[in-house]
């Protein structure tokens, strides 16, 4: 990750976008920025996305390797906001992934949910509720530690080594979004065997990361951590849930 800031006269912040770089053949770099960049700051307004954005590509063509940059800006699609990328980007030709999401729609029952899923995964819901796992759900350092382990192990056995991350992260993360961050852990005995790291704001809810250790893979326990979260959400009020 490469992360830029764009401040003020003042120092404050205009603008910011982190853009994931990938290099071929050592010349050629690939920019990409999920979600980016970011300019609806206190100090931001209309007249200033033009040139933010064409000070930010800017930047990027002074590095000689860095040879493509793509875009994906979460800003609302307003007339201000197109208009500056216009004059600083290209629309893409092709898209880099399918831009479809997995929701579920929670006024749904469990029951309902349930016969909507095949048979099989039915099967292996029915069979992981019947390991009687001990569950935990909060944003407690105890919780970010358990699922940093879980998280490293299948990192190590799956060969990620892209999506490593460490307990301080899950911890830093439950410390700025507060109550907007939980982890749903199941234990066999004391020991984590499934967990997942979701989002909430407002009515829904976003599935971030989750992981399963070798022990629970056996016990089939991720099917049983995602029904416990479901009904969890269903509890706290939220009525949609997005898999990402």
């Amino acid at each position: 990750p490469r992360r830029w800031i764009s401040r003020n006269a003042d120092g404050a912040i205009m603008a910011m976008v982190q853009i994931l770089t990938k290099s071929f053949l050592g010349s050629f770099r690939v920019g990409w920025a999920p979600g980016g960049p970011i300019m609806r700051f206190p100090e931001t307004s209309d007249g200033h996305l033009s040139g933010l954005l064409n000070g930010l590509v800017e930047a990027q063509r002074r590095d000689k390797k860095q040879r493509y940059i793509r875009f994906y800006c979460l800003l609302p699609h307003e007339a201000t906001a197109a208009y500056s990328f216009r004059q600083a980007c290209l629309r893409p030709v092709f898209p880099l992934s399918s831009g479809f999401s997995i929701c579920l729609d929670l006024h749904q029952t469990m029951e309902q949910l349930l016969r909507g899923m095949t048979s099989k995964h039915r099967y292996y819901v029915k069979k992981s509720l019947g390991e009687r796992l001990r569950w935990a759900v909060g944003n407690t350092p105890k919780l970010a530690a358990d699922f940093s382990i879980l998280y490293a192990e299948m990192v190590r056995e799956k060969k990620l080594d892209a999506l490593g991350g460490h307990t301080e992260d899950y911890s830093r993360l439950c410390t700025v979004l507060g109550g907007h961050a939980m982890f749903l852990t199941g234990y066999v005995e004391d020991e984590p065997v499934t967990s997942c790291l979701v989002l909430t704001w407002g009515p829904a809810a976003f599935y971030l990361r989750a992981a399963t250790s070798r022990r629970g893979r056996e016990r089939s326990a991720a099917y049983a951590m995602m029904y416990q979260l479901i009904e969890h959400l269903q509890k706290q009020g939220i009525t949609h849930f997005d898999f990402g």
